[in-house]
């Protein structure tokens, strides 16, 4: 038969083994939720980064298009005033 202090050691001990599985089950709890906050983070950062480049090259686009269009209106000023 034990001894009682021997008996409340090892349920002390086993105690505080309970208390450390419910402190790292709340642990791995937080670290899986900032995990996942990053993750969505990441994946936030990655549609602003597509949506921006998107944008640039639409804006782009419409730019060279507007210069081939202000050229080619400049020309045809240009050649209707040679033959007057």
């Amino acid at each position: 038969m034990q001894q009682p202090r021997a008996r409340s050691a090892i349920f002390l001990s086993l105690a505080s083994w309970m208390a450390t599985a419910d402190q790292e089950e709340k642990m791995f709890a937080a670290h899986a939720t900032t995990v996942q906050a990053l993750d969505h983070a990441r994946v936030a950062l990655a549609l602003a980064a597509v949506g921006i480049v998107v944008f640039w090259r639409l804006a782009l686009r419409l730019l060279l298009a507007l210069v081939v269009l202000a050229v080619g209106t400049g020309l045809a000023v240009v050649a209707q005033n040679m033959h007057h």
